[in-house]
């Protein structure tokens, strides 16, 4: 359960290097309270089952661009105590909200100069029981340790311990489970990735977790009976790109005698931090949202500019040229309700970026 913890953490700034180019992970590119990123998800297994993670190694060249989203997900950057569960979790200095098995989760985060810890998670853990959990984590374990390089490597045990109600069960009135976890991460690889959403140079992370669990269940003819003991290993694949606060990708995998591709998670839109303006620009993008344009202000009338405009795919819909203007608009009468992304390019360098939503 604690496994969609992993998703979140640290982006990366890059350092040229020939082509491709090899990262650096620092807690200052980790997600910060007001990001929010959306995924694409793939679960169908006739397909995932036969998508492979690729080598290993030094500059490598990781295509994935056939990738077909089954449904999508968001997740949003929180401070604690904007959430319910906040007390709980009096170290935590981020939170991230998303939705669990059709209800609100959040994951509680600790963010420092060396890394992002988890820390625990409420949500609907368990469909079957369908109830409300908080799972804390004993200790917090490190998501991505910073700063982190190709090769860099660690290890950690954490554990879980839930006990619930076990209504919709007959016969049992309690469940509980406990769970010991023994995690390596590795950073095997560097080079560049193609999604559905574009290409960008990454640093790739495999996680390895080895989990033994134990299950009881409680009633009032037998008490506590142990009902089941398990251990999985689960291989996870995670590249980072830069300045996009989250994983570019994420590739589960699991480590049987034939292992196999569980599900496959990327992020939607520009591999670019296309959730706010760029650092430094004046240049602003409103309304939003939007109904019929969208006015661009603060130009400089001796640059020439282009305007594109995306999808939550990445997919360029329309591009318009700007120049001797210090304002321009962009009507968007012919986009569907919904996201999109808007970008302002001079000299063909990113300087402003917004996700605006159209509203009719």
């Amino acid at each position: 359960m604690v496994k969609h913890l992993l998703l979140i953490s640290a982006c990366i700034v890059i350092t040229a290097f020939s082509m491709k180019a090899q990262i650096t992970i620092t807690t200052t590119d980790a997600p910060s309270v007001g990001l929010t990123k959306s995924y694409a998800n793939d679960t169908l297994q006739s397909y995932v089952n036969g998508i492979l993670p690729g080598n290993s190694g030094a500059n490598q060249t990781w295509n994935f661009s056939t990738l077909v989203s089954a449904f999508t997900d968001t997740m949003a950057f929180v401070a604690p105590n904007t959430t319910p569960y906040s007390t709980q979790f009096p170290a935590s200095n981020l939170a991230a909200k998303t939705r669990m098995n059709g209800q609100t989760a959040y994951y509680y985060l600790k963010k420092d100069a060396d890394g992002v810890y988890a820390l625990g998670l409420v949500g609907n853990v368990s469909t079957q029981l369908n109830v409300i959990l908080t799972v804390p984590i004993v200790p917090q374990f490190s998501m991505l340790r910073t700063p982190s390089n190709y090769n860099d490597t660690y290890t950690e045990n954490y554990s879980t311990r839930v006990k619930a109600a076990a209504s919709p069960i007959p016969l049992v009135d309690s469940i509980k489970n406990n769970s010991w976890t023994n995690l390596t991460s590795l950073i095997d690889g560097w080079g560049s990735i193609t999604t559905t959403s574009g290409t960008c140079d990454v640093l790739r992370q495999k996680v390895t977790e080895i989990t033994m669990d134990t299950t009881w269940v409680h009633s009032s003819f037998t008490g506590w009976t142990q009902f089941s003991t398990s251990k999985d290993t689960t291989i996870t694949y995670r590249w980072w790109g830069k300045n996009i606060g989250v994983q570019v990708m994420e590739m589960e995998r699991d480590a049987h005698t034939t292992a196999k591709t569980k599900n496959v998670k990327w992020v939607l839109g520009p591999l670019t931090s296309v959730e706010s303006l760029a650092v430094n620009s004046d240049i602003s993008l409103f309304p939003n949202p939007a109904s019929d344009n969208i006015y661009i202000n603060n130009l400089n009338a001796s640059e020439s500019y282009v305007i594109k405009v995306y999808d939550l795919l990445g997919k360029e819909l329309k591009n318009v040229s700007v120049k001797n203007s210090t304002q321009a608009f962009l009507p968007v009468n012919e986009l569907n309700n919904g996201f999109y992304f808007f970008s302002v390019f001079r000299t063909g360098k990113k300087v402003a970026t917004q996700k605006i939503f159209i509203n009719r």
